[in-house]
């Protein structure tokens, strides 16, 4: 009788510990947090976000918890992934110690949630295996004596993945990698990509934007196409926060709106909101504005193709294909109709 409350006690707080997991796991999700948490969001495992692999962890471990008084396997499955889960939390606690030089609340409260509901399977095979040596049931003692080995081994295997698969994020990196996203062009599933690097203020590029008005809907047939605002005069960052927002939020009539604030580049090189607003009306679109970090993640971004492809004037185009790398660059005269379509079929080979 006594062993019977004691096992429904166990069961009944690995539960509390696997909800309470669940519902911190939901809270570091939505980031409600102290200022502590900020640098464990820095870190993710394998890729992935600890949080999220929080949210498949706990309920996935609160179903083998379910069963498991029912059945050994999945009492015991559940008892290797709690294991391995351990060998997890001590990285993670020795990473917040050692390099993020700061605790995390929640974490530290995932961490305990975990370390209960180990200590009750621990204590559930410890009162197992207390009862397989009173009574000398040697075959059931090696097996369990097999388990232990086994649950170590798992809990060993958590350390090693945690230690191998933390990894620091870079979140300029990834809002690069979102703004690349957001201003691109055309067909994006194509393998090609096409650079068109201009300085709003460079005489040049005026000469090739008709050009550009008439191929642009060809060019996005065939492949991703990107208008890379590049600095040779200091007046086109004033024209990079409307082109940006023209780009993210006016993809569909892009190309006029791209024309009308070119006009106004040819007679003013710091332009108003009320100035663009009205020189886009006729268009029937609205200047949305965008906030300053999305505006220095993009000119970021465009510096980082300026030099990525080595671009040393403008107005110049790249064409190149990211599989394999292969490009082309075409420079003012030569962007016209013919070699684009033709260096873009080319990269498609």
């Amino acid at each position: 009788m006594m062993n019977k409350y004691v096992s429904t006690l166990l069961y009944y707080l690995g539960a509390t510990g696997i909800l309470g997991g669940f519902i911190l796991s939901i809270i570091s999700y939505i980031r409600i947090c102290t200022t502590e948490c900020g640098g464990a969001h820095n870190y993710t495992l394998c890729g992935v976000s600890f949080e999220c692999f929080g949210l498949i962890f706990f309920p996935v471990l609160g179903l083998l918890h379910y069963y498991s008084h029912g059945s050994r396997l999945a009492g015991f499955t559940a008892a290797l992934l709690v294991a391995a889960a351990v060998g997890a939390e001590i990285d993670f606690i020795l990473l917040q110690k050692y390099e993020i030089k700061s605790y995390c609340p929640v974490c530290l409260a995932i961490a305990g949630c975990i370390g209960l509901i180990g200590l009750t399977y621990l204590i559930g095979y410890l009162i197992e295996l207390k009862g397989f040596l009173r009574e000398n049931r040697r075959s059931d003692i090696m097996k369990s004596i097999q388990k232990a080995f086994l649950t170590l081994s798992f809990m060993l295997f958590g350390f090693i993945f945690a230690f191998v698969g933390v990894v620091k994020t870079n979140p300029l990196v990834a809002a690069e990698e979102a703004i690349k996203e957001k201003i691109a062009l055309g067909n994006l599933n194509s393998p090609v990509e096409v650079y068109f690097f201009s300085d709003w203020k460079c005489p040049a590029c005026r000469t090739v934007e008709p050009t550009m008005d008439k191929i642009a809907p060809k060019i996005m047939e065939k492949a991703r196409l990107v208008f890379v605002d590049t600095i040779v005069h200091t007046e086109t960052l004033n024209f990079i926060p409307y082109n940006l927002s023209f780009l993210i939020n006016n993809k569909a009539n892009y190309l006029q709106l791209r024309a009308a604030l070119t006009e106004i580049s040819k007679t003013n090189g710091n332009p108003t909101d009320e100035q663009v607003e009205k020189a886009i009306a006729p268009l029937n679109a609205k200047y949305n504005h965008i906030n300053y970090a999305d505006v220095a993640v993009g000119i970021k971004y465009f510096k980082h193709l300026v030099k990525e492809h080595d671009i040393e004037a403008t107005p110049t185009m790249v064409i190149m294909n990211r599989k394999n790398k292969k490009s082309k660059k075409l420079m003012g005269s030569e962007i016209n109709e013919t070699n684009v379509m033709q260096a873009i079929d080319e990269m498609q080979k």
